[in-house]
């Protein structure tokens, strides 16, 4: 089931944010990409995002805990639906626990893992819109 999403995008390398916002809205998704925490930060309530990702390694350490903070930051009206670690590196087991996102993708990005991902995300929000 293809359900377009609102995504944005927090990564410090403008080359991976031109990429990735690029193939998203190629899939049909409104996508705000932003190179800080804090340029997220104020543009979320602005933009209601469905679905964060991020990069974990952001320079000077801000991703670490980063979805913690964004779910602490945000009104339950802002909330994302699903908060997504970009990383290069294959992460150790409690990771997604740990760091409170609800999953990760390696970097570069396969479409067809980024498919997955998002249709995961765009079942579970229709799954709701439909018991709602």
């Amino acid at each position: 089931m293809d359900v377009p999403l609102r995504i944005l995008l927090i990564d410090d390398h403008p080359g991976s944010l031109i990429v990735l916002r690029h193939a998203l809205r190629c899939h049909g998704h409104a996508c705000e990409a932003v190179q800080s925490v804090e340029k997220a930060l104020a543009l979320i309530p602005l933009f209601h995002p469905q679905v964060i990702l991020y990069e974990w390694y952001l320079r000077g350490g801000c991703g670490l805990g980063l979805a913690r903070r964004l779910r602490a930051q945000c009104t339950a009206h802002e909330a994302p639906s699903a908060i997504v670690a970009l990383s290069t590196l294959n992460e150790p087991d409690g990771f997604v626990e740990r760091e409170g996102v609800d999953g990760y993708v390696s970097k570069p990005l396969c479409p067809d893992q980024l498919d997955a991902l998002l249709a995961s995300v765009g079942v579970q929000l229709s799954r709701a819109g439909e018991s709602a």
